[in-house]
């Protein structure tokens, strides 16, 4: 068997009515995964901070400025730039750079139109990645139990709302797929093994899977260290079906250990591997309401889908399926150990329970119902989850509510255009800090945080403004001051620095400054579950433009 069947379809009887059935559903489902992972991209969901926040990660490594921010350029936290590995930033970077971003869409300061296609060309990435997850859930599905349970678990995955939170621009979404690849390799390293001829090939072939496997999930911990709760699941999958697996465990773990090495590598070799440490120490020890709260979160996105899967694991531990346990628990046992956990920071674990509500859905079928209706009930079972989950995913979809975020943007590029216009200084293009001077009085400083500020400073400015996101008193060099002040604008901008000389500075600012305009988000807009629910509390909800100058 070659190992590019593991992500192709089996074509050794193509054109048999069984397989072609089988492929039409699976087609099906695909596009049905297009449509509720790729509709409306620049209209739901709403723009989330920390898109923001990689999205400018990512502009920085395609300036070809390195792996690390300035100071200036970190948000409140400028001791703790360490706070996630590299490949994420690499990635979206590296695929947004090779398909020419943002040049290929001529991006004008003040057109809200250019600021909304420079937010959905990431999220296209990110929708993609989830229509990959769709097939890689299936492959998983397929190979550890039989093509009902892959195209089942699949649909769940495509149509579920909670699913949803893929459309954003996080480091989990990107993660996801890396960590599919890496089970998928390790089921199927096991694979009719012990059917297969003791060739030189097939030893080949299994080395090659391994080291695969491995690979992919070094990959994922890079992304983002929490994957490395996927090692009990993966380890269990490579060895205990077959114990002479032992070395190809022992290779697996190599590149596991040493590809998200490269963080503190490069760390040390900056000198700054007790910045990491700190940083390290920092993202361990942060708090908020825990993992009770991430799931009340998800609960009013989706309750009938985390109901549901709560109810498939229990069955899972009653049937002793080590591969929905590993999947699920030493996730969620590290998310109550921790103090920092927000709702998609449980992204990762959805496959798997997507998989363990289509192995309850069988399994009870099979259990409890009469031969004759097995069928029947098998389906009311099926579209009892399908058809909710598709009509609530539509009406999701199909909304608004990213306006707020875009309409922020806009105005602050549209004024820093009418300033540089206005004092001759050169139009939007590619930034060119070599410019910067902080003894030029005539130039504009633009203070707010970062979350609003990464189009303007990487995208339209011409190199002539300074942006600060974090206030330090005597700091401000020049005569002309932009201020967005969103909720709480004093203690954010300080909280780097909160001495009392540096928040009177900043309060003496704000009450001299002139107000420009006023955007304040449309509550009736920012319904992101079946219910009124705010994902963001933290978020601005109203923003002053206001100037001195």
């Amino acid at each position: 068997m070659s190992l590019l069947r593991l992500l192709t379809w089996d074509w050794r009887n193509p054109f048999t009515s069984k397989n072609v059935y089988q492929f039409l559903i699976l087609l099906s489902i695909i596009l049905v995964s297009c449509f509720f992972h790729l509709w409306n991209l620049d209209g739901f969901p709403s723009i989330y901070r920390d898109e923001d926040h990689y999205l400018r990660k990512a502009m920085h490594i395609m300036e070809g400025e390195g792996l690390q921010e300035d100071s200036d350029d970190l948000i409140s936290y400028q001791s703790h730039k360490y706070d996630h590995p590299y490949f994420g930033q690499l990635f979206l970077g590296g695929v947004l750079k090779l398909i020419g971003y943002p040049d290929i869409l001529s991006p004008k300061a003040g057109d809200l139109h250019s600021i909304e296609m420079l937010y959905l060309v990431p999220r296209v990435i990110m929708g993609l990645l989830a229509v990959v997850d769709t097939f890689l859930i299936y492959k998983i599905g397929q190979v550890r139990y039989n093509k009902n349970i892959g195209l089942l678990s699949a649909a769940i995955f495509a149509v579920v709302p909670i699913t949803w939170v893929l459309r954003r621009i996080w480091l989990e979404p990107i993660q996801l797929p890396f960590i599919l690849l890496s089970i998928l390799f390790a089921i199927y390293l096991n694979k009719k093994s012990t059917k297969a001829p003791i060739t030189k090939y097939f030893f080949q072939e299994k080395l090659i899977t391994t080291i695969f496997s491995g690979v992919f999930l070094g990959i994922a911990i890079f992304t983002k260290i929490p994957a490395f709760l996927f090692i009990p699941l993966i380890a269990f999958l490579i060895f205990s079906l077959n114990k002479q697996n032992l070395k190809y465990l022992g290779l697996w773990f190599i590149p596991v250990i040493i590809i998200p090495l490269i963080w503190p590598a490069n760390a040390l070799y900056l000198g700054e591997l007790d910045e990491w440490f700190n940083a390290l120490t920092w993202q361990s020890e942060r708090t908020n309401n825990g993992i009770f709260v991430a799931f009340q979160k998800l609960f009013m996105i989706d309750p009938l889908f985390l109901v549901i899967s709560i109810f498939s694991v229990a069955i899972g531990a009653i049937r002793k399926d080590l591969f929905i346990l590993l999947g699920v628990l030493p996730f969620i046992i590290f998310c109550c150990v921790i103090g920092y956990v927000s709702y998609w920071h449980l992204i990762p674990i959805i496959p798997i329970l997507s998989i363990s509500v289509s192995l309850m859905i069988f399994d009870l079928a099979k259990r409890f119902l009469q031969t004759r209706n097995h069928t029947i009930f098998l389906l009311i079972f099926i579209f009892s989850i399908i058809i909710p989950s598709c009509i609530i995913s539509t009406n999701l979809i199909t909304s608004n509510t990213t306006e707020f975020h875009l309409n922020v943007i806009s105005a602050i590029s549209k004024e820093v255009k009418n300033f540089n216009l206005n004092n001759n200084n050169t139009t939007f293009g590619n930034i060119d800090k070599n410019q910067n001077s902080d003894n030029d009085k005539n130039k504009l400083t633009v203070l707010g945080t970062n979350y609003w500020l990464w189009i303007p400073k990487y995208i339209l400015d011409s190199g002539k403004n300074m942006y600060k996101n974090n206030f330090i008193a005597n700091d401000v060099k020049t005569d002309n001051i932009l201020l967005v002040a969103g909720d709480n604008f004093i203690k954010t901008m300080t909280r780097g620095n909160n001495t009392k000389d540096n928040v009177m500075q900043l309060k003496e600012i704000y009450s001299e400054s002139d107000l420009i305009s006023k955007i304040e988000q449309n509550t009736t807009k920012s319904i992101e579950t079946n219910g009124s629910f705010d994902l963001d509390p933290k978020g601005s909800k109203k923003i002053e433009l206001r100037k001195i100058y």
